[in-house]
């Protein structure tokens, strides 16, 4: 059950669009400012304290619930859809789909196309990272958009790597989709997000969670189980659609080591044909030879000249963390995001 207390912002560490980094009573906290607007030095406030009294991996930080310095927030905005909707915290958004630009659709209008979009979806958040670099370094004229999913973390400006990757024009768009919020575009659901990139003229959009993914480890308890639903529909739509697997060279945990059996699950439960990018030799064998012995749809395509992620990191600048693991380090996870990034561009 949900744990809270009250405490006193001593500092202000960090502001951006989104989300204030605090400390209060010498601990860190950060503040949503979209839900519950700007905090000040010296404000009393409430916290939610369960993670990180249950010792959760969720970044240690404290949230602050509600600024008892003041009776009364109000952020405007006309928008008419909720996001967290009957929490506390719900807030209505200026959906894409409420605006001006989303064309309405009549009874027996065919569904939107999204020919021409070439669509990634991840299990991982650091995987956005990698296959933003790695596109980047592939092509500099494609443009990306991070569509964000419910699965994970709801707010988006909690994502330190989307920050900076949009800072440095890796990322070109964000999409905020399902109960998510906080993206350049506010969308309903994945699908519509995706038509939302599109008519924004975005070329490439990676698909996936942001930070705290939730898994165990059984088969179907995983929140990016999703994903199934996600890549069944884009290709639907139209969409030049893939998955990236989740494959790891150096994850501790042995049910992630190699192809994740999260990984295998999603790509058991696929229902149409889609290519799976592999690089050629090495892991590409590896993981051609699972996907082989799993009744799947999903079918390997040998990419010869993967993009080198590491050395896209380096003339980039960038860092991509998963769990504290510096994934520069991860040859196999750079290998498959390589050869992903090199597909996605090729046509």
């Amino acid at each position: 059950m949900a744990r809270f207390r009250t405490g006193r912002v001593d500092s202000i560490t960090l502001t951006r669009d989104g989300i204030q980094h605090l400390t209060v009573d010498g601990e860190p906290a950060y503040a949503l400012t979209s839900v519950i607007g700007q905090v000040q030095v010296g404000d009393a406030v409430v916290m939610n304290t369960t993670a990180v009294e249950l010792g959760l991996g969720t970044g240690g930080f404290h949230v602050v619930h509600w600024n008892l310095s003041r009776s009364r927030v109000d952020l405007g905005g006309s928008g008419h859809i909720m996001k967290g909707r009957y929490l506390s915290e719900q807030m209505n958004i200026e959906a894409w789909e409420e605006s001006k630009t989303a064309k309405l659709h009549r009874k027996g209008d065919p569904l939107p196309s999204l020919a021409g979009l070439t669509v990634i979806v991840c299990l991982l958040h650091s995987h956005v990272g990698l296959l933003a670099a790695a596109i980047r370094s592939a092509s500099r004229s494609a443009s990306t958009a991070f569509v964000m999913t419910d699965w994970a973390s709801l707010p988006l400006p909690l994502s330190n790597l989307v920050h900076s990757f949009s800072q440095l024009g890796l990322i070109d768009l964000t999409v905020s989709t399902g109960h998510s919020f906080g993206g350049d575009v506010e969308a309903v659901s994945v699908p519509s997000g995706l038509d939302a990139a599109a008519g924004r003229g975005v070329d490439i959009a990676i698909v996936g969670p942001g930070p705290g993914h939730v898994g165990t480890g059984t088969a179907l308890g995983f929140s990016a189980i999703d994903a199934v639903g996600v890549i069944e529909v884009a290709g639907a739509l139209g969409a030049r659609t893939t998955c990236m697997p989740r494959w790891s060279s150096t994850d501790k945990r042995e049910r992630h080591r190699g192809f994740s059996h999260h990984s295998a699950t999603v790509m058991t439960l696929l229902g149409r044909p889609i290519p799976i990018p592999v690089p050629s030799g090495g892991v590409g064998d590896a993981l051609t030879d699972e996907l082989d012995r799993l009744d799947t749809p999903a079918e390997p395509v040998v990419v010869d000249d993967p993009v080198d992620v590491r050395a896209g990191f380096d003339q980039l600048g960038v860092k991509v963390e998963s769990m504290g693991r510096n994934l520069a380090r991860d040859t196999a996870a750079l290998s498959i995001a390589g050869a992903t990034a090199r597909w996605a561009v090729l046509e």
